[in-house]
């Protein structure tokens, strides 16, 4: 069913001047996903512990690398005239080292077109970040940061992007039912007080900006520093 969707969507918008990029598989080297939700679908539904269809760590791991290769070889030959990629979530310690998650990086790289980059972190990081990935001499997309409490934010995230010429989205624009402003530890039904500082999201559901200011970084950094006064 996997291999059929990807084929028919892939073929379908092929050559579609809207499509920019196809991000093939999200976050393929994380592991830890399900540790934050499974205490409340134990909750929910009376498990014990984990399922046992449920693939965990290393077991999870060898999965992914498998269907990331999978996935990466029917896109492209469904034909895409786009560039494909997939997200780096975790950078190892030694690119060339040779444990696990080196190795599923330095194969993520191989598949991928161009590079991108998912990044809630501290400005210096994303810099580091994007410093190290320039030397494969291909774009660099940060295909998902700004998370305010981690200090990923606009203000301080833009000046990078810009500088290292990347594009980056923000996870979240409006904020609604997908209830992105609303931090992570929301899944295992953490209460957020009301106002509290937004976690993703720019605007509210009638176009007020959150933050003024960030609307401000976002004008000066894509249209106001390159008018010709």
């Amino acid at each position: 069913r996997l291999q059929r969707y990807v084929v028919e969507v892939v073929s379908r918008f092929a050559s579609d001047a809207r499509v920019a990029v196809w991000d093939i598989y999200n976050e393929a080297s994380m592991t830890h996903s399900e540790y934050w939700i499974l205490p409340r679908l134990m909750k929910i539904n009376g498990w014990k512990g984990v399922p046992a269809h449920w693939l965990l760590d290393d077991d999870k791991q060898a999965a992914t690398l498998r269907l990331l290769i999978d996935a990466f070889g029917w896109a492209r030959g469904a034909g895409s005239e786009q560039p494909l990629t997939s997200g780096i979530w975790t950078f190892p310690e030694r690119v060339y080292g040779a444990d696990a998650a080196a190795v599923f990086l330095r194969v993520l790289l191989g598949l991928s077109d161009v590079v991108s980059i998912h990044c809630y972190c501290e400005p210096e990081e994303l810099d580091l970040r994007l410093a190290e990935l320039s030397v494969l001499g291909r774009p660099v997309l940060v295909t998902e940061f700004m998370a305010r409490s981690k200090n990923s934010t606009l203000p301080n995230s833009l000046p990078i992007l810009r500088n290292h010429r990347s594009w980056g989205y923000t996870w979240g624009l409006f904020k609604g039912r997908s209830q992105t402003h609303l931090p992570w530890s929301t899944w295992s039904g953490e209460k957020v007080p009301d106002g509290e500082t937004w976690f993703h999201d720019v605007f509210y559901e009638n176009g007020t900006a959150f933050a003024e200011e960030e609307v401000k970084e976002l004008w000066w950094h894509t249209i106001g520093r390159d008018l010709q006064l």
